[in-house]
């Protein structure tokens, strides 16, 4: 039994390891054209993006019909159809606007976030825990990442894109070096 579990685990960790090796070349292959194409990735990222906002807004839609009438919250639908519309504003919309509108919703939230976490490492430090001053300082640096992005949001869309890029290919090393030390276990 113990051998048999542990043949299901070998083929799995074979099957993960070859899916990681794939998906890190697709990670270095993106990582690297978002280098060279910096303009040409913002506006994929923002196509990919506003058509997720959609699918999310179809998403909360079915979600809402699919409630029980007591359970349904008249903000699901309206929150789907609002996300849809967005959605399709900003695929078909100027690039620049775009890329604006994208900019200050990543800097709203990162100021949402920002006095979240400030709010939250406040809260730990008058309950007695110390070790909060790194909380409050990702706060901060939220809520100033968010200053930048509200205040210089062209700018801002091309930094994010090499943040991406680098991540990418960082990333893609890490997920190299952990797919190599992938190994099979054995039974001594």
């Amino acid at each position: 039994m113990l051998k048999e579990l542990l043949n299901q685990w070998n083929t799995k960790i074979k099957k993960l390891r070859w899916a990681s090796f794939i998906l890190c070349a697709l990670m270095m292959v993106a990582g690297v054209l978002c280098f060279m194409y910096p303009v040409k990735s913002i506006l994929v990222i923002q196509v990919v993006a506003a058509v997720l906002i959609g699918v999310h807004g179809i998403f909360e839609i079915v979600d809402y019909f699919s409630m029980p009438k007591i359970l349904r919250d008249a903000i699901s639908i309206a929150s789907g159809v609002l996300n849809i519309i967005i959605s399709f504003m900003l695929i078909t919309g100027p690039a620049v606007i775009t890329a604006s509108t994208f900019a200050f919703m990543i800097g709203f939230a990162l100021m949402s976030l920002g006095i979240n976490k400030i709010s939250f490492g406040s809260r730990l430090r008058n309950n007695g825990i110390k070790q909060a001053g790194w909380i409050t300082f990702g706060g901060v640096m939220s809520v100033l990442a968010s200053i930048c992005m509200i205040l210089f949001p062209l700018m801002s869309t091309v930094v994010l894109n090499y943040i991406i890029a680098t991540y990418l290919v960082i990333g893609s090393i890490s997920l190299l070096v952990e797919a190599i030390n992938m190994g099979k276990y054995k039974i001594d």
